[in-house]
């Protein structure tokens, strides 16, 4: 029997969304969302989740983990912070992936997700993939749905790209 529903997403805009689910089905929701109402929506018990407390909520959600869950246990493995990161389903990466790269005459970009909450986004450029600067590389702002895309000018020679992800420290 269905007991939860959690909606990742802004309200499906309908109150007869639950007509055959069971009475006691309790439904959640992200803080950020719209169209949602407390402490009932659509007929049904329901429940915000404040994204402020639970700031990688969206993801664990959308990638089947518990809202609640220790976000700094989890993230403490470097494959799990990347998927996190780039806002990947983690499972489906266990080959890796790579970032889209678009390359001219000129110059050479990159486009990545830069909208994680506690991650910082530290990109490098080298010719020699062991000295690492930023200098050279435009970063565009982040677009609506948290792109950002970064780069940099062709030259003699190779150069190379980094993206360098960290998980940043909880707000106390």
């Amino acid at each position: 029997q269905l007991e939860e529903v959690f909606y990742t997403g802004n309200s499906p805009g309908t109150n007869r969304i639950f007509l055959d689910a069971p009475e006691t089905l309790k439904v959640y929701f992200l803080s950020d969302k719209y169209g949602f109402t407390v402490p009932t929506w659509a007929g049904r018990d329901s429940e915000s989740i404040d994204v402020g407390v639970f700031p990688g909520a969206n993801w664990l959600l959308s990638n089947g983990f518990d809202y609640q869950m220790n976000l700094d246990a989890l993230l403490s493995d470097p494959s799990m912070l990347l998927a996190y990161a780039m806002n990947v389903d983690p499972g489906k990466q266990s080959g890796g992936f790579s970032l889209p790269m678009s390359i001219s005459e000129s110059e050479v970009s990159m486009t990545f997700f830069a909208s994680q909450p506690r991650v910082s986004y530290l990109l490098g450029s080298s010719n020699n993939l062991k000295d690492w600067d930023d200098e050279g590389i435009v970063v565009s702002e982040v677009d609506e749905s948290g792109m950002r895309i970064a780069t940099m000018q062709r030259g003699i020679g190779n150069r190379f790209f980094r993206l360098e992800v960290q998980l940043l420290p909880a707000e106390e």
